[in-house]
């Protein structure tokens, strides 16, 4: 059966956004206050530094430029915590934490999280690539390690076991923490709930 498409359709796996560069990964979007998107990329044609481009619809991007380069990284991840908005990046020896008011301008702490192994079983190694979720005025870090993995081991990773951990993250005094090892009730619920 040959159902036609309505002439507004676009086929989302068949796009190719124009991004200033052929080597773009770890992409984040990030909806705007003020309306619109934003979305965060690694370049790996840049030395692997975070890049930013602008979409009205999530169809038509404009790159903007670089939005992080003190470092190589990758996983470029944002949200609104406490009152700021927050990037953490991927700096393969933890997770760089950047704040910012307006979601162009961003700071560096100068502290890492998920730098130091964790006590928890399979808890063990950095944290690597991270996503949050904040709920009910708590934020979590969902993060994965190599539990197994010694530091002068290959980098080829699929030798290694994986394991996903749950971190609560706190802000205090305009920085971002997370103590891997505290406790923490972890309990989401649906929006509209």
């Amino acid at each position: 059966m040959n159902i036609p498409k309505s002439p507004l359709y676009r086929d989302p796996l068949h796009e190719q956004l124009d991004l200033d560069s052929d080597k773009v990964i770890d992409a984040a979007v990030f909806k705007k206050p003020d309306g619109g998107w934003y979305m965060w990329y690694k370049n790996e044609m840049a030395d692997s530094h975070t890049f930013f481009a602008e979409s009205r619809d999530l169809y038509q991007w404009e790159v903007i430029g670089e939005a992080i380069s003190d470092c190589p990284h990758e996983g470029p991840n944002v949200f609104e915590f406490c009152g700021m908005y927050w990037m953490i990046t991927d700096e393969w020896h933890g997770m760089g934490v950047y704040s910012s008011h307006d979601l162009k301008n961003w700071v560096k702490q100068d502290k890492t999280i998920l730098g130091n192994p964790g006590k928890r079983p399979f808890d063990g190694a950095v944290g690597n690539h991270a996503d949050v979720l904040v709920c009910d005025g708590k934020a979590y870090i969902v993060y994965f390690c190599h539990p197994d993995r010694k530091e002068q081991d290959c980098v080829c990773q699929k030798e290694f076991h994986t394991a996903i951990q749950v971190a609560e993250l706190t802000v205090k005094d305009g920085l971002l923490y997370c103590d891997r090892d505290q406790e923490f009730d972890f309990m989401l619920k649906e929006q509209g709930t």
